[in-house]
């Protein structure tokens, strides 16, 4: 009993099988692949509520720094409002001519 030659036999079947299915399966993405024609309504991007003004929704804090302040990311276009601390009152237009 030569246990190398089956050892080779058999890599070499399975060798030959691997190929042969990423060959089926590179046949099976070319055959199933999309037309060039418009993407179905479930398939096409969605725009972000409001972009079509130019505004974005406000950004999810993606942390918290050491003294407990919100971290946004870099891509953030549109910072939500700041909270209003207790104590504090909204600036407002009158405040604004005093100064």
């Amino acid at each position: 009993m030569n246990w190398s030659a089956y050892f080779h036999t058999t890599s070499v079947w399975l060798f030959r099988i691997a190929i042969a299915a990423g060959v089926a399966g590179v046949v099976y993405i070319y055959l199933t692949k999309p037309s060039d024609g418009p993407a179905p309504a479930a398939m096409q991007a969605t725009t972000p509520a409001g972009s079509e003004t130019g505004e974005f929704p406000p950004c999810q804090p993606i942390g918290h720094t050491a003294s407990g302040k919100l971290v946004y990311s870099m891509d953030c276009q549109n910072l939500p409002a700041l909270p209003q601390v207790a104590g504090e009152r909204a600036p407002n237009a009158a405040d604004a001519a005093r100064k």
